[in-house]
């Protein structure tokens, strides 16, 4: 869904260009392991039918460790705007692009698009506008909406994250893996979760789920 399309006017390593152009666009990030730097993806649209595990954990005989964190209100925002399409002549962005939790002022402006889950976010918190995305390395409609679909998703609401101590047989789940978990104690249900950190030691598994 993202197709990237950029030019550099001065002397940039690899790593620079994927580190500060790209990887701040796409739901990834980077992170060290014993076969060097790799990136996960976060698929934060995840589905049931693509979880490659279901945890029961009353079944399971797994352990939460610890209490359900919750993230920070100060980071939701709900009307998000990228900026895109940058000029070879002086380098701005020649496009525009807003999610809102309103229609557009006008049937004619394509710039200002009504977003479900912004509207969702700012009947609970009231407007929350995030800081302008600069993103370079876009130039085309259907990425810039695929960023913001991915980030308004993300933004525009808390997100939940327990810690559990499992089975050895759990040491398959990789960081990004989508996975199920059905908890009586917290009231969840067969909830959709990514697992974003996971230590493995002999004998069990400590899989952190957000």
């Amino acid at each position: 869904h993202f197709v990237l399309d950029f030019w550099i006017n001065e002397p940039r390593s690899p790593w620079e260009v994927i580190s500060e152009d790209i990887v701040p666009l796409l739901p990834l990030s980077s992170y060290a392991s014993e076969r060097g730097v790799g990136f996960v993806y976060w698929d934060w649209d995840a589905k049931a039918a693509d979880a490659v595990a279901a945890l029961d954990i009353q079944k399971d005989l797994g352990e939460r460790i610890g209490s359900v964190g919750v993230s920070s209100i100060s980071e939701i925002y709900n009307k998000l705007t990228i900026n895109y399409c940058r000029t070879g002549s002086d380098g701005s962005m020649k496009k525009s692009l807003t999610y809102q939790h309103e229609d557009s002022p006008s049937a004619d402006d394509e710039t200002r698009v009504f977003n479900p889950y912004s509207f969702a976010s700012f009947t609970r918190y009231g407007v929350r506008e995030g800081p302008i995305i600069q993103a370079p390395a876009v130039e085309r409609d259907a990425t810039a909406r695929a960023i913001l679909d991915w980030m308004i998703r993300y933004y525009s609401q808390t997100r939940r994250t327990v810690t559990y101590q499992l089975g050895q047989k759990y040491q398959a789940l990789e960081l990004g893996h989508v996975v199920t978990v059905t908890d009586s104690e917290i009231a969840f249900d067969n909830q959709v979760c990514l697992v974003s950190g996971i230590i493995r030691a002999p004998g069990l598994t400590e899989v952190t789920l957000t």
